[in-house]
């Protein structure tokens, strides 16, 4: 009888310990599908990585960075870039989204600030990242702003990666292309 109860206990325990396991497994977040980085260059700001199976293209000055080339017709947009003091600012890229106000921001040490902004999207609020990357020289900044559209794929890690991985372009601060993306 001590022998059945102790298999019956050793079961329960096996099968609880089983269920622990599936419920940590289900729950965590999904497994990062990014095995390589690709470099992307914006003359006279710097370069950062995108992971290699983004999309990368530019028109009209406005690079997005999407799931498949948008020469395709049907793509995800993932993340939107701008001059700074271009005249645009990355959100107007979408019609009907306005800037609300600043949550926070995290400065990085290679002169990258992601900011957590509030825009209302369709009289929805919601939060979206912004990855600045500035460079000074003197008196005199210039930067590029990266509007975070799709944070549902591009989330907090992926934000981070990117700007991590932002370094200055020292030499090309008078580039005629400046703020244009190197192909």
């Amino acid at each position: 009888m001590f022998i059945i109860i102790t298999k019956i206990i050793l079961f329960l325990l096996a099968a609880i310990f089983a269920g622990y396991v599936l419920i940590h497994i289900l729950s965590s977040p999904p497994a990062r599908v990014t095995r390589s980085w690709q470099t992307i260059t914006i003359n006279g700001i710097g370069t950062f990585k995108v992971p290699t199976e983004w999309s990368v293209d530019e028109e009209d000055g406005i690079l997005y960075l999407t799931d498949r080339p948008r020469a395709y017709g049907v793509y995800t947009i993932y993340i939107v870039g701008v001059l700074a003091g271009s005249g645009t600012q990355p959100h107007e890229v979408f019609e009907g989204v306005e800037k609300g106000d600043l949550l926070h921001s995290s400065a990085f040490g290679n002169n990258v600030i992601v900011s957590l902004i509030e825009y209302t999207v369709a009289e929805i609020t919601q939060e979206h990242p912004v990855i600045s990357f500035d460079r000074f020289r003197g008196g005199e900044m210039r930067g590029y702003r990266m509007f975070v559209w799709n944070f549902a794929i591009v989330d907090e890690w992926y934000t981070e990666q990117i700007a991590r991985t932002f370094r200055i372009n020292h030499d090309e601060f008078d580039n005629p292309n400046f703020g244009r993306l190197v192909q």
